[in-house]
């Protein structure tokens, strides 16, 4: 087991030296960190997949070769175990981030969203900035609602980088990414294309017809979400309907003809500039399910204190 002490934090506040609380020091020898459980017993086999510097551009030059775990949907993009490091590239992409991380498979997700979660609910201090990030207690009676909750905030959080691109240039060809986070239907983008007479959209449904992974998980979970994550489902579900009109004539960079296009997407080229007011309700939203979600972090043990 890890070392632990504790000791008075001290700061100067109004030119005095003064006490502001309580500090406990650990290390993780005879631990495992959380970066190594999500690791566990991960299939070898790897194949190439493009690399990105962000959601929406790739990194293309001959010496950026991005390789995934056979079968993933997903990169959950993290550089160590610190919370410093959660300022550094943290996020969820549907491919290779230019920084390291772990390939996110059907066995590993659960894990990854979970500790995903607990990245961003962390508030970086110079207090907490060398801790180290821990194997969390999944026998704790939070832990399952955790999970589930932490699912939805890999989908709409502001470190949720998961996009769609169609015909992009990686290593001389062209190259489509679909998004397996995406949360609605395939039936149903289709029918809201037709509606609003996206041809576009409407031919990239019949491209790439399959319902999306987290799309399908979430039918599974109904009805074990808190209600606050659920709020945050629904509405980020309302403002996707509602701006799909926009889609057809958006900036073509946020790739929004593509039936699966990301929160990201959809937030920074449509809903910072047409719906202000329903995005910012959204956001009450997201920042209501973040401040009640950040005590577990220590609670079922990612973090000590």
């Amino acid at each position: 087991m890890s070392e632990l002490f504790r000791t008075k934090v001290k700061s100067v506040v109004n030119g005095k030296v003064v006490d502001i609380g309580d500090k406990l020091i650990y290390n993780a020898d005879g631990e495992v960190k959380e970066i190594d459980w999500i690791k566990e017993n991960l299939p070898k086999e790897k194949i190439e997949c493009i690399v990105v510097k962000n959601a929406l551009e790739v990194v293309d030059n001959l010496k950026s070769k991005g390789f995934l775990i056979r079968n993933s949907f997903g990169h959950l993009a993290l550089t160590s175990s610190q919370v410093y490091h959660n300022t550094l590239g943290l996020g969820i992409y549907s491919t290779v981030f230019k920084s390291s991380g772990i390939s996110i498979i059907p066995y590993n997700i659960d894990k990854c969203v979970s500790v995903f979660s607990a990245r961003i609910n962390t508030e970086t201090t110079w207090i907490n900035s060398a801790d180290i990030y821990l194997v969390p207690n999944i026998q704790h009676p939070l832990y399952s609602q955790w999970v589930n909750d932490s699912l939805i905030l890999s989908i709409f959080s502001d470190k949720s980088m998961q996009s769609s691109l169609r015909q992009v240039t990686y290593h001389s060809s062209l190259w489509d990414l679909e998004n397996h986070f995406f949360y609605l239907s395939n039936s149903e983008m289709r029918e809201l294309a037709n509606q609003n007479n996206n041809i576009t959209l409407y031919q990239d449904t019949f491209k790439y017809p399959n319902d999306r992974f987290v799309y399908n998980k979430l039918q599974s979970l109904q009805g074990q979400f808190s209600p606050d994550a659920q709020a945050v489902l629904d509405k980020g579900i309302e403002l996707t309907r509602l701006s799909f009109t926009y889609r057809k004539d958006a900036d073509p960079k946020f790739h929004l003809n593509s039936w699966d296009a990301g929160w990201y997407q959809i937030r920074m080229g449509i809903l910072k500039e047409h719906f202000k007011t329903e995005y910012a309700e959204f956001r009450e939203l997201l920042l209501a399910l973040r401040k009640r979600m950040a005590p577990l972090v220590y609670e079922l043990g990612f973090l000590k204190r």
